[in-house]
């Protein structure tokens, strides 16, 4: 992959500065697009090596997807002849004197999308139409999200637009989820950034943290222990801030130990799964409605109860506005809120009733931190690590 993205900028560069390179890939590209089989050869061979490198990071990160089905998917000549005979036959394609051919949004050009080039090649709005129709054809979807970042808001406008006039009953179905950009990340092997990069230095340097630290508590799986943390840490720092909010990227902000991290979550969820352990012994009876719950009364406690009861409408608040950071600052609400209350209500050392009262509510928070960053994608640890 970074052999293919260096290759990748150095024809860009060249080509800004020699016509001949940008005419010669212009040339290469239609030819592929008219099947020229040695191309397209080539073209699976790099599609290959994608996939292969996005499907071994995504396992890292607990993703799945069904289908790889990018816009290139949709560039061969059958495919394209197809969707601009739709096109023309809906009387949408106006031909224009140098040979492209545009679709007008407006009566007054302003609006004008460029479907293909003069020399007859395709480009991405003709493929994500193809795409579109083929996804709504195959898949008969309630909802198809594009989630993209900002700067292509005008692109996906024009396709949805382009699309509902071939089917309008997909006017609905179609949504561009925007995402800000993350700036001034950088690993220390150099400036071009990939995903996996990002992550096996979050893995080195908590691990390295994690060995000169005196006070880590995991002794045992420790590269495992830091590939879960480096992966919480990387996760909630994106996602704590508004997805469509450009962020500064920090190395300090994103590991940090203290204050709103995805490192502080982990610790909060190992610290209960410790106090659980530690009072096992104590038996919590299946009927719940013999306890009298109004001797948990410490402002903590209520505090506690309160937040908890919260989760299931910050949940669908997420989930309605498709807005991650919503349950991700729930959860810094549930971690502090945890924090406090185990300082108070001690379990250990008080009367039978009140330490029952005290380790129920504690279960319960456990439980709710833990589903909340599952649905995250955080992997929670069960044993104590430093802070």
């Amino acid at each position: 992959m970074h052999e293919l993205y260096n290759f990748y900028v150095e024809v860009n560069k060249n080509a800004e500065n020699d016509e001949n390179v940008a005419t010669e890939a212009r040339t290469l590209f239609a030819q592929l697009e008219a099947g020229n089989l040695q191309l397209k050869e080539q073209w699976s061979q790099i599609r290959s090596a994608t996939v292969d490198s996005l499907e071994k990071v995504y396992s890292r990160l607990g993703i799945h997807f069904d289908h790889y089905h990018g816009e290139a998917m949709y560039g061969d000549q059958k495919t394209k002849d197809s969707v601009l005979n739709q096109l023309t036959e809906a009387g949408l394609i106006t031909l224009l004197e140098d040979g492209r051919q545009v679709i007008d949004l407006d009566s007054g050009h302003k609006r004008r999308v460029v479907i293909t080039k003069s020399d007859g090649s395709s480009l991405y709005i003709t493929r994500d139409i193809s795409a579109g129709l083929d996804r709504l054809k195959s898949f008969s979807p309630d909802k198809i999200i594009y989630v993209v970042e900002n700067a292509q808001a005008h692109h996906f406008e024009n396709l949805f637009e382009i699309i509902s006039k071939l089917d309008p009953a997909s006017s609905c179905k179609f949504q561009h989820v925007k995402f800000g950009r993350i700036q001034g990340m950088s690993t220390r092997k150099g400036t071009a950034v990939f995903l996996f990069d990002i992550l096996n230095e979050a893995k080195e340097r908590i691990l390295e943290k994690m060995q000169n630290t005196s006070t880590t508590k995991v002794t045992e799986n420790l590269p495992e222990v830091a590939e879960i943390l480096g992966i919480s840490a990387v996760f909630i720092n994106d996602m704590k801030e508004k997805k469509t909010k450009n962020y500064e990227f920090s190395w300090d902000s994103a590991l940090q130990n203290s204050g709103n991290s995805g490192i502080k979550m982990q610790y909060s969820h190992s610290r209960l799964c410790n106090l659980l352990e530690v009072n096992s012994h104590i038996k919590i009876p299946q009927d719940l409605s013999l306890i009298n719950f109004e001797l948990l009364c410490e402002p903590e406690a209520i505090k506690l109860v309160l937040t908890l009861a919260q989760f299931g409408e910050n949940l669908a608040s997420s989930y309605n506005h498709l807005e991650p950071s919503i349950l991700v600052k729930y959860l810094f609400l549930l971690c502090n809120d945890i924090s406090k209350a185990i300082k108070v209500l001690k379990v250990k050392g008080t009367d039978e009733e009140t330490a029952l009262l005290r380790l129920l509510l504690f279960v319960v928070s456990k439980k709710v931190l833990h589903h909340g960053m599952s649905i995250l994608g955080l992997k929670p640890l069960k044993k104590n690590v430093n802070r």
